[in-house]
């Protein structure tokens, strides 16, 4: 079949694709919706693609198999970026006289559709096969089919192509109907030179030569899937291999110089598998799974069916400088990728979230990466105990759902999105994080064995086709209702209900979490001998009705004087995430005496914690999280010699090349410290270190430490080297740079003035579409903790940008700008009022406090003012 393709392109009868759309021929395109029509239905591609790496391009040739429902004269499917050169309709059964449908082809640019339309109507209950040839050039984005590069440790560049295609860049590699409900099987075969491999989503079956010294890679048919999980590597990479229990094959591919990094994901990878095979009860479908170390990857992973991409932090784990951190990381990222793969929902939520139950719609995006975040966890406390998963869902999954969903700009779970921009706006916390924490509540409510029950029954049931989160519902509230004995097992307030003949609906319960945004603030008062209840929706900014940052903060704070005997981590990291906002805060605000005040507060807390800590690596890993923290803290304190002895194991490691040990989970900070009270030589010594380094988790430290410099010249460079160059420093980790200058309020200002100065650039550069420049851009960027001058900036330089304003990102940073604005307002005095009462000391003789109070009395002439007092 596909030795006569060609053949049969060149026998085609084309249109010029140049008139395109309506804007630019004065034709009225077909189709005016951005989902696609329902006329017609694929059920096999069959796509080859050849990758030029010389000149950057790539041809493809594509074959649809094609089911008509309705009679319809136009094939409407999607397509970006491709420029289409050869297209014929071939209607099936074929006949020995069957005559080849010309076509005439229009564009929608805005819809990212285009439309082959047939002067002979294609009938209802039919078949075709669609035959396309086209061009593009591989992307200098990280989405579609796009070039990639690593650099050896001889200096030598190497270049690889790779894809990413979720939500909507498979259109950007081939034709295809790009909805997650349009599932189909895939053929793939992949043209290549001889100095390079490619690897699919499925196995390969045959290896072809041709006369032009080249090779075909031909690979076996996929599964029914949709298009954003086909995926194809084009690499030198080496791997390693193993198998599982069942026989699967799993794979770890990487640069052959990072070999010896990839045994921990090859040892977790199969363990993980065959734990949601077991717990599950279905076998993985596929013969083999493929873990790839991508090195320019702008997500954590990608959870392609058969062939998982990641990032190269997120799978490959240095035994010498790695920690027990990274090693929590690679853990969760491979857990939550492979529960997409599995079969089997319940105790690892991530089967029936990922690839073989798909939803319909990307509205019910959280059904897929909730239910994956959730799995993450079970999956890693299961295999690794030792990690303290739960801890790590608290904290970034948990807490972090509260706080977005505690702005008025937040939405719900489940939202109608109707394009490709709202489409990315729905990879966010609410998605992730607050799926993952309302399925935790829900599996805590329903309790094990009905929750595992109920995702098993759902899986098995909508395995290979697509649903909605009303069908998960639908199979929990029926299991609750299978046995008594499992009635038994629900929590006391289900257990009444039921004993009551009351009937428990999981929609109902559920849908008050999926269809509105928000979480309860639940207010108790005593009404002579009874409690009353009530709730109302929690938001940070003050709106009609609803609850708000009511708790005084000099009630938080006489409670925070408990921690003064607190040794265990996790309270610990949560008081210190508060302090560190208010410090960041109003160090935005230049509250300096505030500030000196709130530190102080840390310090009669901390201190005896602090200098208790030793410089190794010991303990668990709350224990080691701990120690950092702490010494970290320790770092801004004169008093303590926490920031001397990290100057000294800096300037040793820097006096024997970097060839001694330092500890490892203390290497980050002291590579900061070396650097913020180093010049130039500690930094140009690091700079070095950088990229020198083959450790993906190393070079993150090292860079968040060399961006800690005072040189302005040094961080400009820094930004323009990430942000646009892609050079020594990758444009994948232009966001660790912005969040670490972001921290002051001086380099924040570099920061948001650079992004200013090279917006249109920063977009087309980071994924060609305003959103993915949304983190960095509006979150990272701290001039959403100024004042009310700054919001009017923020917001005059947003709404001057063309499709900016009505952004989802643009509309939290801006809300974002006026909590901190009103929160300053509403909190600062009562704050300073507990913290002077607590620490009149400090206040009386502190520099700042002395400062702020000689303003306040209008002493101008500070100087001459301390000298006298």
């Amino acid at each position: 079949m596909l030795a006569s393709f060609s053949k049969t392109f060149e026998e085609a009868r084309y249109i010029n694709s140049s008139a395109s759309h309506s804007a630019t021929s004065g034709e009225v395109f077909p189709w005016s919706s951005y989902r696609l029509p329902d006329s017609i239905i694929p059920e096999h591609y069959y796509i080859t693609i050849h990758p030029d790496f010389q000149n950057r391009t790539f041809t493809g040739r594509v074959k649809i198999l094609l089911a008509v429902l309705k009679d319809t004269n136009h094939v409407v499917l999607h397509s970006k970026n491709l420029q289409m050169r050869e297209a014929l309709l071939l209607p099936l059964p074929e006949h020995h006289n069957q005559k080849k449908l010309s076509l005439r082809l229009q564009e929608s640019v805005q819809n990212e559709q285009v439309a082959f339309t047939s002067g002979t109507t294609l009938q209802a209950g039919r078949k075709y096969e669609l035959f396309i040839s086209y061009t593009a050039a591989l992307s200098n984005s990280f989405s579609g089919f796009y070039k990639a590069f690593y650099r050896t440790r001889n200096g030598t560049t190497r270049m690889l192509a790779s894809t990413h295609f979720e939500a909507t860049s498979a259109r950007k590699a081939f034709p295809c109907f790009d909805e997650p409900s349009m599932k189909a099987v895939f053929t793939i075969t992949i043209t290549r030179d001889q100095q390079h491999h490619a690897i699919s989503n499925m196995p390969k079956r045959t290896t072809m030569p041709r006369a032009d010294g080249l090779l075909e890679d031909h690979f076996l048919h996929s599964v029914k899937m949709s298009s954003y999980l086909v995926a194809f590597v084009v690499s030198d990479f080496a791997s390693n291999s193993t198998a599982s229990k069942r026989g699967t094959k799993v794979s770890v591919f990487a640069p052959s110089e990072q070999m010896d990094q990839t045994q921990y994901a090859l040892h977790a990878g199969v363990k993980i598998l065959q734990f949601f095979e077991e717990y599950f009860q279905i076998p993985y479908p596929l013969p083999k799974i493929d873990l790839v170390a991508i090195p320019d990857f702008e997500a954590g992973a990608m959870e392609n069916w058969g062939l998982i991409t990641f990032r190269e932090t997120s799978l490959l784990y240095e035994p010498k400088t790695s920690t027990m951190r990274n090693k929590l990381w690679v853990t969760l990222v491979i857990a939550h990728e492979l529960a997409h793969q599995a079969k089997q929902l319940y105790y690892h939520l991530n089967t029936w979230f990922g690839n073989l139950v798909t939803m319909e719609w990307w509205n019910d995006l959280w059904l897929n990466e909730g239910f994956a975040t959730y799995m993450e966890f079970i999956a890693t406390n299961h295999l690794e105990p030792s990690l303290y998963a739960e801890d790590q869902l608290l904290i970034t999954t948990f807490y972090q759902a509260l706080e977005k969903d505690s702005f008025r700009t937040s939405h719900p779970i489940s939202l109608p999105v109707r394009s490709s921009a709202q489409i990315r706006e729905m990879f966010d916390v609410v998605s992730y994080c607050k799926g993952a924490s309302i399925l935790r509540m829900l599996h805590n409510l329903l309790t094990e064995p009905i929750f595992t029950r109920g995702i098993r029954a759902y899986l098995k049931e909508h395995s290979y086709s697509n649903a909605h989160q009303d069908h998960l519902w639908q199979a929990l509230t029926k299991v609750l209702y299978l046995s008594a004995e499992l009635m038994k097992l629900c929590c006391l307030m289900l257990q009444s209900a039921l004993e009551a003949g009351k009937s428990v609906n999981v929609k109902a319960i559920m849908d008050t979490w999926t269809m509105q945004k928000g979480y309860p603030l639940v207010s108790v008062t005593l009404q002579g001998r009874k409690l009353k209840l009530s709730q109302s929706i929690f938001t940070l900014y003050p709106q009609s009705n609803t609850g708000q940052g009511t708790l005084k903060y000099s009630k938080a704070f006489s409670l925070s004087l408990f921690l003064g005997k607190e040794k265990e981590y996790l309270p610990i990291r949560v008081f210190v995430a508060h302090m560190t906002r208010m410090l960041s805060k109003f160090a935005f605000s230049r509250e300096h005496c505030v500030m000196q005040l709130i530190k102080k507060h840390i310090h009669s807390l901390l201190g005896v914690l602090m200098q208790a800590q030793l410089w190794d690596d010991s303990g668990t890993l709350p224990q080691q999280n701990l120690r950092t923290l702490l010494l970290s803290i320790a770092n801004g304190y004169r008093s303590l010699p926490a920031a001397k002895h990290a100057e000294k194991l800096f300037h040793r490691w820097m006096e024997a090349d970097g060839k001694t040990q330092l500890p490892r989970t203390l290497r980050g900070m002291i590579f900061r410290i070396g650097i913020k009270k180093g010049g130039d030589r500690e930094w140009t010594f690091l700079l070095r270190k950088y990229i020198e380094s083959t450790s993906s988790a190393d070079k993150v430290q090292i860079l968040a430490a060399l961006s800690r410099t005072r040189s302005t010249r040094k961080k400009k460079w820094q930004l323009l080297n990430a942000a646009l160059q892609n050079r020594v420093i990758k444009t994948q980790d232009f966001g660790t740079i912005v969040r670490q200058l972001a921290r002051s309020p001086k380099s924040n200002q570099l920061v948001w003035k650079f992004v200013q100065r090279h917006w249109s650039k920063l977009v087309k550069k980071q994924v060609q579409h305003p959103v993915a420049c949304g983190d960095c851009v509006a979150v990272r960027v701290h001039n959403l903790l100024m004042k009310a001058v700054s919001s009017r900036s923020v917001k005059k330089f947003f709404c001057s940008q063309k499709n900016l304003r009505n952004l989802a990102f643009v509309r939290q940073s801006l809300e974002m700008i006026k909590v901190n604005i009103l929160w300053l307002k509403k909190n600062k005095k009562q704050i300073k009022s507990w913290l002077r009462e607590e620490y009149t000391e400090t206040y009386t003789t502190g520099r700042h406090c002395r400062l702020a109070t000689a303003k306040q009395w209008g002493i101008v002439h500070y100087t001459t003012w301390l000298h006298h007092t």
